[in-house]
């Protein structure tokens, strides 16, 4: 009898502790690999994306670069000096060196108070004759046109006086100026600069006290003509070249010049 309770016993033991093994068998995980491999996979997608986070914060915080470009500096034109005039005065015959600057001029010449001969010709560092500027035995007192012409260039003057004379060389600008269209008068020799439009045609009159009058036109940086040239009393209609610049006006007496416009 007490055998078979044994018996019992340990089958009914055993049956217990195939019960519990059973139960902590149902309680664990049938496939850790599995979530081992999930917890991997989603610490990864974690880790890019903070990692497109901090990238997009870092974006933000540099510094944005709002500064103007800074244009080249321009340099400042330095402007050109009014030469000064050249003053030479003196009696009698004489030589006179100077140094001028390059491009046209105006002699401003007085002298020969004594009605002689008197004359101031011009020339340049070769020797050359240039022009002559002055060649009168009345009292003088005009101006004359200097070195417009291409590669003249006067530094030295002869003067031939038996008085005395006083000489001015000036910038072409100080002329006095006639703006086309318009009219002009004036008394002896002149240079006259055309200012405004383009001149056409020009009346003239001048040379009452029948003496040497003459009209001439420069420009391009050469002498284009003469447009009046006698030794009567003259008035008269002509025609100037619109590349006319300048006009020298030869003269003993008054004289008038009106020039109208090209159309």
């Amino acid at each position: 009898m007490k055998g078979c309770l044994k018996i019992i016993m340990y089958v009914f033991l055993g049956l217990v502790a195939l019960v519990v093994v059973a139960g902590l068998l149902r309680n664990s995980d049938p496939n850790p690999s599995s979530e081992r491999q999930t917890e991997s996979n989603t610490s990864g997608i974690v880790s890019t994306s903070s990692l497109e986070q901090a990238d997009s914060e870092s974006t933000q915080l540099l510094p944005t670069d709002t500064s103007t470009p800074t244009s080249e500096p321009t340099a400042t034109p330095i402007p050109t000096a009014t030469p000064e005039p050249i003053v030479i005065k003196g009696t009698g015959d004489s030589i006179q060196d100077f140094s001028k600057w390059l491009g046209p001029a105006i002699v401003h010449v007085v002298g020969n108070p004594s009605q002689r001969h008197f004359a101031v010709i011009p020339y340049d560092s070769n020797g050359n004759r240039t022009n002559s500027i002055v060649n009168t035995t009345d009292y003088y007192d005009g101006t004359n046109l200097l070195d417009f012409e291409q590669n003249e260039q006067t530094t030295r003057l002869e003067i031939k006086s038996e008085g005395d004379w006083a000489i001015e060389i000036l910038p072409l600008a100080n002329a006095r100026t006639i703006e086309i269209p318009g009219t002009i008068e004036g008394n002896g020799d002149e240079v006259l600069l055309l200012i405004g439009n383009s001149p056409d045609i020009a009346n003239i009159s001048g040379n009452a006290s029948a003496r040497h009058f003459a009209v001439i036109t420069y420009g391009n940086g050469r002498r284009l003509g003469s447009i009046v040239n006698t030794t009567e009393p003259y008035e008269g209609q002509v025609l100037i070249d619109r590349r006319a610049e300048v006009l020298q006006v030869t003269a003993e007496g008054g004289w008038s010049i009106s020039i109208a416009a090209a159309q």
